[in-house]
């Protein structure tokens, strides 16, 4: 299932319909073996997205099945005859039955096509036979029609609803599925097995008994004369058994088809029930006033507006000031560029012409908002490259080279223009901005978001805020990406946006109330990125909601506490800091379920005790000894930074700085690791960090390379 979903995602919108229609088409046939479920599954997801709009993909649909009928329709016409005279006989179907057949279908076959699109088991005959016998064509397109329309409706409908929670299920409960399918279909094919056994004895048993034949011969003549009194109701009980077999076959029939219907009902019950809608947030961001300074970090282009298109123009209606940066100028979509350039496959030069116009697109945007052109800087930073920048590319004796654009240094005709894609120029870039504008509140990215430059662009903030001494602002996050969230498609600007059930108890939410003239000229901003809504208009269209969604940053003060008595325990002083101490960000565990349990993380804490910087690092199970634990910070001096990672591997600590280049960690201050059973216990001299003013933290498990799991980056206040 994961497989063809992430095989249409690739495909540009008009393939996407190509692929439904061919896939109902040769379901449409009439020829066993064929499943289209996975289909309507992906194309929910994708609808569920925004990817391609439900009309569309319901349409699709039933022009594919419908022309599939036809054709199985002249199939059947043309070649079913010659094939039953071959194999009818091995399979009981004498000559005399198939007459019956042609009879019943010429008389019932549009009604049995109709309900064959809803039943499995009948689909085939229904289609085949219909053409043999010849059932009149205008009278069976009709049905076909009406059939092809209503259950390819239904179906798209529901798995649309289904849509993510069915394949995270597939996903996650894979391997007992299909340990299910093949015990059901071993216990199905031993029950044949006796079945054949038996009618096997009671043939032999009815062989055995006519040897009495001959005997029961000499009483004809009695037998005839009682023949006459008892033929009545020999006769009932012959058309008793006569339609005995055809009455189980369409029974088994219906309960075949009940089943069939309920797996999808029960589908969207569970779909109902896990992704329902959480209440509302009962607090609101603070209303802005003529003395608010906002200051809005979007990933890409379209992300302030998505994420704080209601704030601003509340802001600036209180007669605030309002100041908006685009980190990445979006030029590395490759669907919006196939449909933007019309190349199949964009070269360098594509991209960049994206770039180029979702640069335009913003600015329209911002302009409909009410922003001037001097409130908004775009960068131009490489899309899909930030997360690269933040955690490869500090003090990098070369750039990072995007795989997109193939540039090395921002190309576009900005003020930064030809500046290097680097960790240091992005975060002296945002650092400019922050002292420039001198915000007191700053919108940027959830540090949990799905989107790798969301969480990058949030890490920069961040990061550019403690360097800046700015780490005091009030700081709010927005979600963008987070599964199929927000439920629906298209304009729904009476509903409001609430939080995704699974993290509606993580963290803080707080909203902000839109007027109806917020949501009108939010969703004119939404709209007026045009190479976006020709990929995804409709999720596009669902943050345009009567509120918008956001969560204090993960900011807290590191305090000094009394040392720890010597006589007491590493457990102990586990347990204090894991109950007291300051929290990062993490995903809840269900989140997890597809993780190595020792590998994640449930949650980590930071706290000063005496003269050490002390971290309680948890997971849901032992730690596993194949697995990296990385302990990442950045200390801030009066804005000078220094950053070091602590690989924690079997008890043993390895420092190594962050940046290329950077200091190296002082002689003699050892990193002391005590592994526990939920987790690792990391005592870090305080002395190595003298001068610290602010930290910024985070915490990661993974194998090499590989992430498995990963908290976000917390920035903590150091007083003395």
């Amino acid at each position: 299932m994961s497989a063809v979903l992430h095989w249409l995602e690739q495909l540009p919108e008009p393939a996407l319909y190509a692929v439904q229609f061919l896939a109902l088409f040769l379901e449409g046939t009439g020829l066993p073996g064929i499943f289209v479920e996975p289909f309507f599954l992906a194309t929910g997801v994708l609808v569920g997205r925004g990817r391609m709009p439900f009309l569309g993909a319901w349409l699709a649909a039933a022009a594919g099945n419908f022309a599939g009928n036809l054709a199985g329709y002249a199939l059947g016409r043309a070649s079913l005859e010659p094939l039953l005279r071959r194999v009818g006989p091995r399979l009981g179907l004498t000559p005399e039955r198939l007459e019956e057949a042609r009879g019943w279908f010429q008389r019932y076959g549009a009604w049995t096509v109709f309900i064959g699109r809803w039943f499995g088991p009948i689909r085939t005959p229904a289609i085949l036979f219909a053409g043999d016998a010849r059932v009149p064509l205008p009278r069976y397109a009709l049905a076909s029609a009406a059939a092809a329309l209503s259950w390819t409706a239904v179906y798209q409908l529901a798995f649309t609803w289904l849509g993510r929670t069915a394949v995270d299920l597939w996903q996650r409960r894979a391997g007992w599925l299909a340990a299910a399918l093949l015990g059901a279909a071993a216990l199905a094919w031993a029950a044949w097995q006796l079945r054949r056994r038996r009618r096997r004895r009671g043939r032999r048993g009815a062989g055995g008994a006519g040897g009495g034949g001959a005997r029961a011969a000499a009483g004809g003549a009695g037998g005839a004369a009682a023949g006459g009194v008892t033929g009545g109701a020999g006769g009932a009980a012959a058309r008793l058994r006569r339609w005995r077999r055809p009455a189980r076959k369409t029974l088994a029939a219906l309960v075949v088809g009940g089943v069939s219907l309920a797996a999808p009902a029960s589908f969207l019950l569970f779909h109902a029930e896990a992704g329902g809608r959480a209440p509302v947030p009962p607090d609101q961001l603070p209303v802005p006033n003529a003395a608010t300074r906002l200051l809005v970090i979007a990933p890409h282009p379209d992300d302030e507006t998505l994420g704080a298109g209601g704030l601003i123009q509340r802001t600036l209606a209180a007669g605030g000031q309002v100041h908006v940066v685009v980190v990445t100028a979006g030029d590395s979509f490759s669907r919006a560029t196939i449909l933007w350039t019309g190349h199949l496959k964009p070269g360098p030069a594509d991209y960049r012409a994206l770039g180029v116009e979702r640069l335009h697109e913003s600015q329209r945007a911002t302009a409909i908002l009410g922003l001037r052109p001097d409130q908004l800087t775009e960068l131009g930073f490489p899309d899909k490259g930030l997360e690269r920048l933040w955690y490869d590319y500090w003090g990098a004796p070369e750039p990072y080279l995007s795989p997109f654009s193939r540039a090395s240094s921002v190309p576009y005709r900005l003020a930064d223009r030809g500046l290097p894609y680097d960790a240091d120029s992005l975060a002296a870039a945002l650092r400019s901005v922050i002292e420039t504008f001198d915000p007191t509140v700053v919108i940027a990215p959830y540090p949990l978001d799905g989107h790798p430059d969301h969480r990058a662009a949030y890490d920069f903030t961040m990061y550019a805020l403690a360097a800046a001494q700015r780490s005091s602002t009030s700081v709010y996050t927005y979600l963008v990406h987070h599964g199929d969230w927000p439920a629906g498609w298209g304009v729904e600007p009476f509903t409001p946006l609430v939080p995704p059930r699974d993290l509606r108890h993580v963290g803080h939410w707080v909203h902000v109330a839109l007027s109806r003239g917020e949501i009108e000229r939010k969703l004119d901003a939404i709209e007026a990125y045009i190479s976006q809504m020709r990929v995804m208009g409709g999720w596009l269209r669902t943050f345009a909601r009567s509120d918008e969604l956001f969560q204090p940053a993960p900011q807290a003060v590191l305090a000094p506490h009394e040392a720890v008595p010597a006589m007491r325990s590493r457990d102990e002083l586990a347990r204090d800091v894991a109950s007291g101490g300051e929290a990062l960000p993490v995903l809840p565990p269900p989140l997890k379920t597809r993780l190595d349990p020792g590998s994640a993380l449930r949650a980590v804490r930071v706290e000063r005790v005496g003269p050490e910087l002390v971290a309680a690092v948890e997971t849901l199970a032992p730690p596993n000894p194949l697995t990296d634990y990385r302990l990442r910070f950045w200390a801030f001096s009066h804005g000078a930074a220094r950053g070091y990672v602590i690989t924690l591997d079997r008890g043993a600590a390895d420092v190594r700085p962050l940046a290329a280049g950077g200091p190296a960690w002082p002689a003699g201050q050892a990193v002391r690791v005590t592994l526990r059973t939920d987790g690792f216990l990391v005592e870090i001299p305080w002395e190595a960090l003298t001068g610290t003013t602010d930290l910024l933290m985070e915490c990661e498990s993974g194998v090499g390379r590989i992430v498995l799991d990963r908290t976000g980056w917390a920035l903590f206040r150091v007083t003395r």
